[in-house]
């Protein structure tokens, strides 16, 4: 019987958390036209500083942030911890890690003063290659069956279309400012490396693509010298990636410290959400 209630009591605090959270139904988001940003890519843009917290994420939410929740197909609150598996993709414990992303979209809010709005898919392990040894979800165009799974750029588009078309519901439109991205851990080492190029091409094409703006401004960010899945192939292709395309903002993040053999620490991603931030706000 004390087990039952043990059970009982944590699954209505859970509960309780997760109705806490507030969301913002379309026809009483204030503007007509709505500004979105998108993230996405692997673990590191996932999140996975776990402590400590800036100090505008306050009781684990981040206020004037919200971000498209793909079940409730609407913006809640930018909410950190156990079910927001909807913003990261992440287990539950990784759930309670900030990433880069955060960092920049809260400095854009208070620079402007106004609400941020965000899709964001991203999922640790995932890769550009169809399938590698990791085998966690990849972005791959096209997409095929015999890809790992989850198919992550079909699930973003979806999302995108998702919020397009409920935002025009309500005769809004959405302007899509600029996709933040990290990635290309899982696509160390042959022959995943030397497609990268081209893979990562098209998946940006795509997003551009489903979002009606072929000038998409992308801001990416390199992988630290010190992860053991550094790959100077991989950076290559992505200096390559920026130089031909002028809407392309390549990061370097060569130098950056990690609090494991891969993940960003706090000081890199604090770092790395600042440089973003440096390009967002020059961003018309």
């Amino acid at each position: 019987m004390k087990r039952i209630f043990v059970i009982c009591t944590v699954l209505l605090c859970s509960c309780n958390w997760f109705s806490n959270r507030h969301y913002i139904p379309s026809s009483q988001i204030p503007e007509d036209t709505v500004d979105v940003y998108l993230v996405g890519g692997q673990s590191n843009a996932d999140g996975r500083v776990l402590s400590p917290y800036p100090d505008f994420i306050r009781d684990n939410k981040v206020d004037s942030v919200y971000v498209w929740e793909r079940k409730q197909k609407e913006f809640g609150t930018y909410q950190l911890g156990p079910g927001s598996e909807y913003l990261s993709g992440s287990d539950s414990k990784n759930s309670r890690a900030f990433g880069f992303d955060i960092v920049a979209l809260k400095q854009l809010q208070q620079k402007e003063n106004k609400n941020i709005y965000i899709i964001k898919r991203t999922k640790g392990g995932s890769s550009i290659a169809p399938k590698t040894s990791e085998n966690s979800g990849s972005w791959h165009y096209p997409a095929s069956d015999t890809m790992s799974k989850p198919i992550l750029l079909e699930e973003f588009k979806k999302e995108i279309q998702d919020c397009i078309g409920e935002l025009a519901s309500q005769k809004k439109y959405v302007r899509f400012k600029a996709l933040l991205w990290h990635q290309g851990e899982s696509d160390f080492g042959a022959p995943f490396d030397a497609q990268y190029f081209e893979n990562t091409r098209a998946v940006f094409e795509q997003i551009r693509l489903c979002c009606g703006n072929h000038n998409l401004p992308i801001i990416m960010g390199t992988i630290s010298h010190k992860s053991i899945k550094f790959s100077e192939v991989i950076e290559a292709s992505q200096k390559k990636l920026a130089e031909t395309d002028s809407n392309i903002h390549l990061i370097d993040l060569s130098n950056e410290t990690l609090q494991d053999p891969y993940h960003f620490d706090y000081n890199a991603t604090v770092s790395f959400g600042n440089k973003v931030y440096g390009v967002l706000k020059e961003i018309k």
